[in-house]
């Protein structure tokens, strides 16, 4: 009985008498479309031209999970530390805008004319800290 590779017939289908999927070859072919109350055999049986054709698919090889390196230490702020009066970063953000863990890692990009938040602002590792006397 020729089939598609990988077709598999609806379980339980019948047609109106009660056959069943194995009962149909091609020399039947024209049985094929008489209903069931799952619908015609054209739908539902192989031989038919119905079925399904679901294939497992192919494992695919693991890979290998990627790790980040942990994020770099921000420096400990000195209490006396203060941020540059008056700075802002390209859309006008002040020191506030930094207080998120990544937010300091891409400062540089939103420099603004005064330099990035990691020369200006404490939080960042910047400012100026009247108690340092390097």
């Amino acid at each position: 009985k020729p089939t598609r590779a990988g077709c598999k017939d609806t379980p339980g289908w019948v047609d109106y008498v009660g056959f069943g999927c194995d009962k149909f070859d091609w020399s039947y072919s024209t049985m094929c479309s008489l209903p069931g109350p799952m619908g015609p055999g054209t739908r539902h049986c192989c031989a038919c031209g119905g079925g399904s054709t679901y294939v497992a698919p192919t494992p695919q090889p693991s890979r290998a999970p990627i790790i980040s390196p942990p994020p770099t230490p921000r420096p400990s702020q000195s209490p006396a530390c203060k941020d540059t009066p008056n700075w802002s970063d390209m859309f006008g953000g002040g020191c506030n805008s930094y207080t998120f863990v990544w937010s300091c890692d891409v400062a540089d990009t939103y420099q603004g004319s005064m330099g990035s938040a990691n020369e200006n602002c404490c939080v960042c590792g910047g400012g100026n800290d009247p108690s340092d006397t390097s």
